[in-house]
Order: C-alpha cells, then sequence, then structure tokens
C-alpha cells in the first residue's frame, strides 16, 4: 500500500526539497539494520548519499528534488526492513481510525489513479482537485435534498464536507514540502568596514 511514508509520518524528522531526515526509534537502532538501511537507500534511484548517525538515530538523505520521493523512499524501506518501515509510520495515515481511514484508502486510490488521468489528459486534469471537489459537491446536494430513502440520505453531510477537506489535506497541503525558513542578523547583512 503506497501514501503511508509522508512529510508528517512519525520517523520524517524533516522533509525539504534535496534532502529527508529520517529518525529511526530507539529500538531499531542496531548498526546491523541501519546500515542495511542506509545500503538500501543508497542504491535507490534519485539518492546522491546517504549518512547514518547511530546515536541519534539519523540517517540523512540527500537526494534528487521529486514530488515522489517519499513513495521510493516507501517502496526501498519496505523492501529492506518491513519491520522498520512500520516504525517509522507508526501513528501515521493507517493508524486513523474511522473517518480519516476511508480518506486514506480514497487518498490511496485517487493518487495512483491521478498519475494515469494526468498522462492521458497531457496535465489539464487532475483528480487532486476534482476528488474533494466531488466530496463537497456531493455534500451540499444532501444538504439540498429532503428526506428519502436513496443510499445518499444515510450518509450525513458532515461526513462528506469531512471527507472534502481530508482528502483537500491530504493533497494539497500534507504533502508538500515546507519551506526552509532561514534568519539573519542585521550585523550579518552589513558589509565589513575596512581599517
Amino acid at each position: 500500500m503506497s501514501g503511508r511514508l509522508h512529510a508528517k509520518s512519525k520517523g520524517i524528522a524533516h522533509h525539504l526539497p534535496g534532502r529527508t531526515r529520517l529518525r529511526v526509534p530507539q529500538q531499531h537502532r542496531t548498526k546491523d539494520k541501519l546500515e542495511s538501511v542506509a545500503d538500501a537507500l543508497r542504491n535507490t534511484p534519485g539518492v546522491k548519499s546517504v549518512d547514518v548517525n547511530q546515536r541519534t538515530g539519523s540517517i540523512l538523505v540527500h537526494h534528487h528534488e521529486h514530488p515522489s520521493i517519499l513513495q521510493t523512499f516507501e517502496k526501498t524501506l519496505e523492501e529492506s526492513s518491513g519491520e522498520l518501515f512500520e516504525a517509522l509510520v507508526e501513528g501515521g495515515s493507517l493508524q486513523f481510525a474511522g473517518l480519516t481511514f476511508v480518506g486514506h484508502f480514497i487518498h490511496n486510490f485517487v493518487s495512483s489513479a491521478n498519475d494515469q488521468v494526468q498522462q492521458a489528459t497531457n496535465n489539464t486534469v487532475s483528480l487532486r482537485t476534482i476528488a474533494p471537489a466531488a466530496m463537497l459537491a456531493l455534500g451540499v446536494m444532501r444538504l439540498k435534498r429532503g428526506r428519502g430513502e436513496d443510499l445518499l440520505m444515510s450518509v450525513s453531510p458532515i461526513v462528506l464536507f469531512f471527507y472534502a477537506f481530508d482528502l483537500y489535506w491530504r493533497f494539497n497541503v500534507a504533502e508538500k514540502p515546507e519551506p526552509l525558513q532561514t534568519t539573519a542578523r542585521v550585523e550579518d547583512c552589513q558589509p565589513a568596514q575596512a581599517t
């Protein structure tokens, strides 16, 4: 199942364009396991270099900037150490109960179909905007309808609005890397005076 490793996963310390730091839980910080995972990541397409710090449980991956790089890491981690992969995503998307689990399922389905739709439509149609809009439209339609016996009447409009928000968030906010913020002091920006 793809899409489980994302920028907000428990095991992602930070994810920036060209650089991702994985934070390995204490119980998985054995030298053999960390080196095995690091070697697997080094052989992953798009990866430039991998640095490991066993003491802190940090695996720093320098990689090419690519929107689906975390899905590539996910496949590599799942194949090299399924147990470690589960620890990195624990508390992530599959741990949601009830409503968000359905949102996660829809997200995975739409994500896999979106690539094919974008290829077929020459990048003019994106399911990342259509799926949340469809849920929102269903919610509005459900609000406008009177009492009836159809399937849509059994679903609360609040639930449909929640799915619309959840899908929009997953597709358009949660998957975007956070920008690197730097601060500079005024003294650092002024030219040095010759003496």
